[in-house]
């Protein structure tokens, strides 16, 4: 019934904590003069609220590790334990006042790695973890935009920076891991027809980073585009070479490299390819919040061009710029799902028609 086809929301203490530790009293905004750190704490619980909402999510508690509990009792009970277990309770107390503000209430808690567990036993269809990694908070978020009856991937995460789909249960033939609605993505197809009419008809890729840079100009809020500026921020490619500034210690250290060379190449093409942008007519002065997103020694064109050559798909149906499906656009060990387009929408079917594997 309903009660079975319900989505679960799993909310890491360690993240939760971490936020209401910060948020400050009304008399400490007095005194700092300002009353933006409290406020950027309820935006945080207001927006978990609306993916509840929007997800009709129950909300469920993932508890710190055990092995971390465990430390914080070391040397037996007594006046110790029992503070410990007083600060735990009080923890507990606030963030079900933190929550209730905001019409959240937990349903359960659930201990690190249970989570797919707790959602099957409690017959739920999908679920996401928001976790203190801020890359997991807003990858996981992003899942909102699947439009299938069960998400079946997850997100895994290298010690840095790295981050990948694989599946989360073992898949059949027919099964879908993660499918997201065309009308979500940006898409080679989305430029309008004025502005079409200024490029190549066979140039899927710059018709897209076309779409892409009218579409930061006339709506910078759109979900298309927030969801990369928070999983790809352009700050994510300043070690990137292409960012390095021409004559700085770095450039100056590698100028002789191979590398170097080739990147101060592309470089220099896409500066040209941004003037010969510009001259179509698809120049813009970055709105905010784009204006303060760039990094020192960047420019916006470099970031839109490096996005899409590291996050757009190339598909039958022309080039695709899929949010959370990008994370399966790169090389895989083992088996490896395929993304493809068909019934409108961008989806992840397992490879071979499945066999019970966890593909990537």
């Amino acid at each position: 019934g309903g009660e079975s086809a319900r989505s679960v929301l799993f909310v890491s203490a360690a993240w939760l904590d971490g936020l209401l530790s910060r948020k400050p009293t009304a008399a400490q905004s007095v005194e700092l003069g300002t009353s933006a750190p409290l406020y950027a704490v309820h935006a945080h619980l207001a927006s978990l609220a609306r993916l509840a909402a929007a997800r009709g999510a129950a909300l469920c508690l993932s508890l710190p590790p055990p092995a971390a509990a465990a430390e914080g009792r070391a040397g037996g009970g007594g006046v110790g334990g029992v503070a410990e277990e007083a600060a735990t309770a009080g923890a507990g107390e606030a963030r079900e006042r933190a929550l209730a503000q905001h019409g959240l209430r937990l349903e359960a808690a659930v201990l690190p790695g249970r989570e797919l567990d707790w959602a099957r036993e409690h017959g739920a269809s999908e679920y996401g973890v928001l976790g203190d990694d801020g890359r997991a908070a807003k990858l996981h978020a992003a899942i909102e935009f699947a439009s299938t009856s069960r998400v079946r991937a997850a997100v895994d995460f290298a010690s840095a920076a790295g981050c990948s789909l694989r599946a989360a249960v073992p898949c059949a033939a027919g099964d879908v891991l993660l499918a997201v609605p065309l009308d979500k993505c940006l898409t080679s197809a989305s430029l309008g027809a004025a502005m079409s009419r200024r490029l190549p008809v066979a140039d899927g890729f710059g018709r897209l980073l076309a779409a892409t840079l009218c579409l930061m100009r006339e709506a910078p809020d759109d979900p298309r585009l927030s969801y990369y500026a928070a999983a790809c921020p352009p700050h994510h490619f300043c070690e990137h070479m292409a960012w390095w500034r021409e004559g700085g210690e770095a450039a100056r250290v590698a100028a002789n490299s191979v590398s170097y060379r080739r990147v101060a190449r592309m470089r220099r093409e896409v500066v040209e390819e941004g003037t010969a942008f510009a001259e179509a007519g698809f120049s813009f002065t970055p709105p905010p919040p784009w204006d303060s997103l760039i990094p020192q020694g960047g420019d916006m064109f470099l970031w839109v061009k490096l996005l899409l050559q590291t996050r757009a798909v190339e598909t039958d149906q022309g080039h695709v710029l899929p949010p959370c499906v990008c994370l399966a656009n790169h090389r895989s060990v083992g088996e490896s799902a395929k993304v493809c387009v068909a019934d409108g929408e961008v989806r992840l079917p397992p490879p071979g028609g499945g066999g019970g594997q966890h593909p990537r």
